[in-house]
């Protein structure tokens, strides 16, 4: 039991077990409740009344056995200076134990004190029934009966909101989640279920976690319609299925393995009237990664060690209209933390390759989340239609555009001060959001991209930033500057997400 009182003493609360569960109750002018009789023993102090120390804690009918047994020993009780009957009487005196009466003064010693069940001292029946014993569950031997598990699932996550598109209209947003007891079995689905399933997006997802390596069987779909300046509309579909699986190698290390089967498709509302027709395209996609991470955690990035990833994928020709092409990219970074973890100086290297017939494009400029975002050549260097698919982003590089320059080779620096700026700013006279833990940061970002084995230009950027919780989101404000040797248009950047 716990209790706390409020300074003018006219309330307590106080948390104690109720049916089985810890509750808190409000006492009311306490002090004007004071009892001048004395309490009524409650059973527990009834049996207590009728039961000796040694009861309770055998240890010590054990010692004052070792004594009697010393005392015998050394001749101080014995045949031939006492009688059976004073030898007898001083036994008796030695292990029993003279029972006082309970009074309000009574204290008990609790340090050797076995609590238990609460019995009647003369029938040994219990005197208050346990809810929380189980029965049938021992065998006459004492070893407890095996019994085959049972799979009980139950919700551990569930989400349901509503929303309102100018493309889509009224929709409803779902995620549910659901495990068993043990945590072996994992379903998993999420929808906003927009007109019909070929419009909507969705994931059914099946974790399986019972062993040392974890596998995930996951389907997924997802549509996105745009609408050309003639009033076609074109759709965008990607859907398949992924067979994932996790092996921790140690506390900080893993490889994760897998495979996904994908079909991306380009549909036209009005196919008669367009000079282009659908299109289609199926691909396998193997991909293994290898992660290392010993960092120490700090408030919105790490505040020291380092951590990094290797990825090898690709797309295996299993047909002569598939996608054929190996990809290799690593990603390397280094935290050093100083003053207490407050500051912190970040440290980035990443690059990647793409080989084959059908080489992936890696495209750099801008920043991952980027809510502001533009183009330096307007759109996305879309070629094919797994264009959509396989061409990757290589961030952040600020200061420049997205796409400002792409390859199917990258190699990017990243350095970054982080340090704290504002504990807290809150609203006065202009009602603004209060916002907490506003912390700054200064970078460089240097990076490049080419193809096969032309030479690109290198492409420099260098600014400051703000990061904090906006609406519970880690929300960025960054402000870039290019150089090539000397400053450029500065370029804003408003983003969500935690920095690398």
């Amino acid at each position: 039991m716990q209790m706390s009182i409020s300074l003018d003493g006219t309330r307590i609360a106080i948390n104690s077990i109720n049916g089985g569960y810890l509750d808190i109750f409000l006492i009311q002018n306490p002090f004007n409740r004071i009892k001048t009789e004395p309490l009524k023993p409650n059973l527990w102090a009834l049996q207590r009344q009728q039961l000796r120390d040694a009861d309770l804690v055998p240890a010590i009918a054990f010692g004052k056995e070792l004594v009697l047994s010393d005392m015998r020993r050394f001749g101080r009780i014995g045949e031939d200076t006492m009688t059976p009957q004073v030898a007898s009487s001083v036994e008796e005196e030695i292990v029993e134990e003279t029972i006082e009466p309970l009074t309000p003064q009574t204290e008990f010693d609790f340090r050797n004190y076995v609590f238990g069940e609460l019995k009647d001292p003369v029938t040994g029946e219990a005197l208050v029934e346990d809810v929380f014993r189980l029965s049938d569950i021992r065998t006459d031997d004492g070893r407890f009966i095996p019994n085959k598990y049972r799979l009980t699932f139950s919700p551990d996550f569930t989400y349901a909101g509503g929303a309102l598109s100018t493309g889509y209209g009224v929709f409803a947003l779902t995620q549910l989640l659901f495990s068993d007891l043990l945590g072996d079995h994992q379903f998993g689905f999420a929808s906003n279920l927009v007109f019909d399933l070929r419009n909507s997006d969705y994931v059914i997802s099946y974790g399986y976690y019972k062993n040392r390596t974890n596998m995930l069987l996951n389907y997924f779909h997802t549509s996105r319609n745009f609408q050309a300046f003639s009033g076609e509309i074109v759709r965008f579909r990607y859907y398949g299925a992924g067979l994932t699986f996790e092996y921790p190698l140690n506390k900080f290390e893993r490889i994760d393995y897998g495979t996904s089967f994908i079909t991306i498709s380009r549909d036209f509302s009005s196919v008669a009237s367009s000079d282009r027709s659908n299109e289609k395209g199926n691909f396998l996609y193997p991909q293994v990664t290898y992660t290392k991470d010993v960092t120490r955690p700090g408030f919105l990035s790490p505040s020291g060690g380092r951590r990094m990833a290797i990825s090898l994928s690709g797309s295996p020709p299993f047909s002569k209209d598939v996608l054929e092409f190996v990809s290799l990219t690593g990603d390397y970074r280094y935290y050093l933390g100083f003053g207490y973890g407050m500051y912190s100086l970040a440290f980035r290297g990443s690059g990647g390759a793409s080989l084959g017939r059908d080489s992936q494009t890696f495209f750099l400029g801008g920043i991952d989340n980027w809510i502001n975002y533009a183009w330096s050549d307007g759109a996305l260097p879309i070629e094919r239609l797994e264009d959509i698919f396989f061409t990757q982003p290589a961030t952040p590089l600020r200061g420049h555009l997205y796409n400002t320059i792409d390859g199917d080779k990258f190699a990017l620096l990243n350095a970054e001060f982080r340090f704290p700026l504002i504990a807290a700013l809150l609203p006065g006279p202009i009602p603004l959001l209060p916002l907490y833990n506003i912390t700054g940061s200064a970078f460089v970002d240097v990076g490049t991209a080419w193809q096969g084995y032309a030479n690109q230009d290198i492409l420099v950027g260098t600014g400051f930033g703000l990061r904090t919780i906006l609406l519970g989101l880690p929300f960025r404000w960054d402000v870039g500057y290019p150089y090539d040797g000397s400053f450029g248009r500065r370029i804003h950047y408003f983003s969500l997400g935690l920095d690398f």
